[in-house]
């Protein structure tokens, strides 16, 4: 099976993936965003699937765009089982304003 057809087998599109693969500042901030709309999410998830690398950084980003995300920390398990305390979990209050084009 080919990378492209084992992604859609895997129900994955390919605008999705091509989002999920780039790694400047601003995909990082509309992912983060995205991924919040949809519940609390924590640094480890962040991270791991949805490839933002530093979490904390893009957060205060958006807070400065105009966005309101409460931040609490918590214990968390990483995905090789470890437990962490003290881990940011993020929950999106305001979305950004949308800018004027």
């Amino acid at each position: 099976m080919s990378k492209k057809n084992r992604r859609h087998h895997a129900g994955n599109d390919d605008k999705q993936h091509r989002q999920l693969k780039r790694t400047d500042r601003v995909a990082q901030q509309d992912r983060l965003e995205l991924a919040l709309s949809t519940g609390t999410k924590n640094t480890f998830e962040l991270r791991d699937l949805h490839n933002i690398l530093h979490p904390a950084g893009r957060i205060k980003e958006l807070n400065e765009q105009g966005a309101e995300i409460h931040v609490e920390r918590r214990r968390a398990v990483d995905r090789d089982g470890r437990e962490h305390y003290g881990i940011a979990h993020y929950t999106l209050i305001k979305r950004r304003p949308k800018k004027e084009q």
